[in-house]
């Protein structure tokens, strides 16, 4: 699978808190090249949403020259400020 070399952990920006599952398409040199929203995730907030989807694209993933690109998921578990 992909190993996770780096990843943000998430700030506490939103109001609200919950559980936002993102796909990934990871590339051979290790960048997310693409991410959306799985439809598992437990909240629709759209506040969550956007910062999930910034961290995942920030991400970044062992190289593996093998594959063109790999497909894998990114968990957050978001804490509200209340």
């Amino acid at each position: 699978g992909l190993g996770d070399v780096y990843k943000r952990q998430p700030i506490y920006l939103c109001e609200q808190g919950g559980k936002i599952l993102v796909n990934i398409t990871v590339n051979h040199e290790g960048n997310v090249v693409d991410a959306y929203i799985n439809a598992s995730s437990s909240s629709e907030n759209g506040c969550l949403i956007d910062h999930a989807l910034e961290y995942a694209k920030e991400s970044k993933f062992n190289k593996n020259p093998k594959k063109a690109s790999q497909l894998g998921t990114i968990t957050f578990l978001f804490r509200g400020k209340n």
